[in-house]
């Protein structure tokens, strides 16, 4: 599997693994300690879908996907994964000090819904792992320590005062960056983490250019870097224009809409797909006028993030269910 990319692994390893056990979760759990093939597999899928979401930390967009790994993936992430969790964490075997191994059932019920990102130990860890570290909370620690030593250094009469200085204007610069910039830190991670990754079809990426200025995946990443710096304003009149993009170029081609606004274009899309729903489309068209407004009249909403947030969310499920034809 060398020569495959991390979702042709990913859908290979899963494929395998759903076959075996009959497309029941339950039997995966049931059977695995009398079965070893089962706990081969169950590591293969934990193994790629790790990879994928290491890739998910850097980049929230993934092209040249199949339609087939869109679907295995979201059966894996909705059906499957405690369940193969739950065979990988069996198979470590733990000693008997952690007590006896339990239930799938109490294994499932102390699972969260969503991973919470931890602070990085420096007791334990020597890099920035970021599908598992909180991000804000090590620059905050780096800040903490970085005065620290600063003081210490001024209270050493025969230190070099010079290095003092450097931790202060680091520390400072930070500040600045957060206070005068803008841009809070530990929220901009935390933005970028809530964000789950767009997986584009093939077919919808062979339209655009990776790289090209314009287009569904610079508008997609203007759009989140919008966001992830806290600018709603910004990222919600780019999702507008992302939303165009998808409906144009994907879901209405071959129909002359250059006439058509944007309301037109909702109109027309809906009436080709019965998937496509009118009311959410519309809101976006229709927050991204009010969040527009709010800040003309300097008037930002406290729920500005979250309705960003799931219009980013709504684009991407346009984008990976976008027709072939």
């Amino acid at each position: 599997m060398t020569d495959l990319t991390i979702t042709e692994r990913f859908l290979l390893a899963f494929k395998q693994l759903t076959s075996a056990c009959n497309d029941n979760p339950q039997t995966l759990v049931t059977f695995f300690k009398e079965r070893p093939q089962f706990t081969k597999l169950a590591w293969q899928v934990d193994d790629a879908a790790n990879r994928i979401e290491k890739a998910e930390a850097v980049s929230k967009m993934m092209a040249q996907v199949s339609p087939e790994f869109i679907k295995a993936w979201k059966a894996y992430l909705y059906t499957w994964r405690k369940q193969i969790n739950y065979v990988v964490v069996s198979d470590l075997k733990l000693p008997d000090e952690f007590g006896p191994p339990p239930s799938f059932e109490e294994y499932a019920a102390l699972q969260r819904s969503s991973k919470e990102k931890e602070t990085p130990d420096p007791m334990i860890d020597d890099s920035f792992v970021p599908e598992f570290h909180d991000g804000g909370k090590a620059v905050a620690a780096l800040v903490d320590l970085v005065l620290d030593q600063a003081d210490f250094r001024r209270d050493d009469e025969f230190d070099d005062s010079g290095i003092a200085n450097t931790y202060e204007i680091g520390a400072q610069a930070i500040d600045h960056f957060e206070q005068v910039i803008g841009i809070d830190i530990q929220r901009a991670f935390d933005r970028w983490d809530s964000l789950p990754a767009v997986f584009v079809p093939k077919h919808v990426s062979d339209k655009h250019g990776l790289t090209a200025k314009d287009g569904l995946f610079a508008l997609f990443g203007q759009a989140v870097r919008a966001y992830v710096a806290g600018a709603p304003a910004a990222a919600v009149a780019l999702c507008r224009a992302l939303l165009e993009t998808v409906l144009r170029d994907h879901y209405l081609r071959g129909v002359d809409t250059r006439r058509e606004d944007m309301k037109g274009l909702i109109d027309i899309a809906v009436a080709r797909y019965d998937f496509l729903q009118s009311a959410k489309l519309n809101d976006l068209r229709l927050d991204a006028n009010k969040i527009l407004h709010r800040f003309a009249e300097r008037r930002p909403g406290a729920d500005d993030d979250k309705i960003v947030l799931g219009h980013l969310k709504d684009l991407k499920h346009y984008i990976e269910k976008a027709p072939e034809s």
